[in-house]
């Protein structure tokens, strides 16, 4: 399938490979932190299928927690809030728009509207809301959205006003009090660069990586 299933921690200088056993191999899936522990959910693995899968790491071992959950799924968006995790989207053979919240040890699904249904959006905390930018419907013919969502631990709430052009796979964490994302694809590969301050975006005129699809950032 070609999906790896290998366990690396990194130190601040070095790579170190983890002689441990883990979840299967897998793309996709989400992993965010929680409490001094890293969660992961759920992610496609092409021999085994789409898992509705929660495995908790401690710093030392893996663990899968065997309490209920969402529904199988892969390129969802997870993001910490307020000592909980919150999940949202993803696909399985169609794009999902539920909303669930785990505390690490229990999942909850909320009755709450939003977004509608897309997998590959990002979604990263600011200012005590969670910010949710695109992704790809593709229940509607691969529709690129160009959406912001925030997320206050109860509701979510549209956001008016212009902003990055529609992209999937795009990467965002938050750095200096604003969000930045950079890249990903709106039909061809980005490589451009914004922020988010909590009320508007900001495109920046700055020189940077090539154009990618599914690059990574995250704050030290």
């Amino acid at each position: 399938s070609g999906v790896l299933s290998d366990t690396w921690t990194w130190d601040g200088s070095t790579w170190t490979q983890l002689n441990v056993s883990g979840p299967p191999g897998r793309a996709c899936g989400v992993m965010a932190a929680l409490n001094g522990t890293v969660v992961l959910f759920g992610g496609l693995n092409q021999d085994l299928g789409v898992f509705s899968d929660t495995w908790i790491w401690n710093g030392a071992t893996w663990t899968q927690f065997n309490g209920p959950g969402p529904p199988a799924r892969f390129c969802a968006v997870m993001a910490p809030l307020n000592g909980k995790l919150v999940l949202f989207g993803g696909a399985t053979d169609h794009d999902l728009n539920d909303t669930w919240t785990f505390d690490g040890s229990q999942w909850t699904q909320l009755s709450v509207a939003g977004p509608a249904g897309r997998q590959m959006a990002v979604m990263a905390p600011l200012n005590g809301k969670l910010v949710l930018f695109g992704g790809d419907d593709d229940d509607k013919n691969n529709l690129i959205l160009a959406d912001t969502w925030t997320w206050d631990g109860t509701a979510w709430a549209q956001v008016d006003g212009p902003g990055p052009p529609g992209r999937w796979a795009a990467a965002m964490a938050p750095a200096d009090g604003k969000l930045v994302l950079f890249g990903g694809d709106e039909g061809t590969r980005a490589a451009d660069t914004w922020t988010w301050d909590g009320s508007a975006w900001t495109p920046l005129n700055v020189v940077g990586p090539a154009a990618r699809s599914s690059p990574v950032i995250a704050t030290p």
